[in-house]
């Protein structure tokens, strides 16, 4: 069976780069499945495809779409985008220190340790 549909955006562009999967009948994800193209068009032809298997549409900027092929072949599908209210942003940081020195005082004595910085 073929499958064909396009995929916009919510401002009616098109939406390049989201990820087809047939799931099997336990809604399990299979090795059949592709990309949109830049035009938002997908199209794949298989032979274990019914009008009943289901299809997983899901792209980076929208949510998650699960359906059978019935309802979205040959369809154009919007995507809304999803909309977060916060969150939270986790980031590293290099140091370009070579060497460090610390000096640690023992009793009477003192210890003097020198390392080179890892450079990355």
């Amino acid at each position: 069976m073929q499958v064909q549909f396009i995929l916009y955006d919510s401002f009616g562009d098109p939406l390049e780069g989201a990820s087809v999967v047939l799931l099997d009948f336990k809604g399990m994800q299979t090795t059949i499945g592709d990309a949109t193209d830049k035009d938002g068009n997908f199209q794949i032809y298989n032979t274990s495809i019914t009008p009943d298997s289901k299809l997983r549409i899901s792209h980076v900027d929208g949510i998650t779409i699960i359906d059978t092929v019935k309802n979205i072949n040959f369809k154009s599908i919007e995507m809304a985008p999803i909309t977060l209210n916060e969150f939270v942003a986790i980031g590293k940081t290099k140091t370009k220190l070579n060497w460090w020195w610390i000096i640690i005082p023992i009793g009477i004595g003192t210890i003097i340790a020198n390392s080179k910085a890892d450079k990355k």
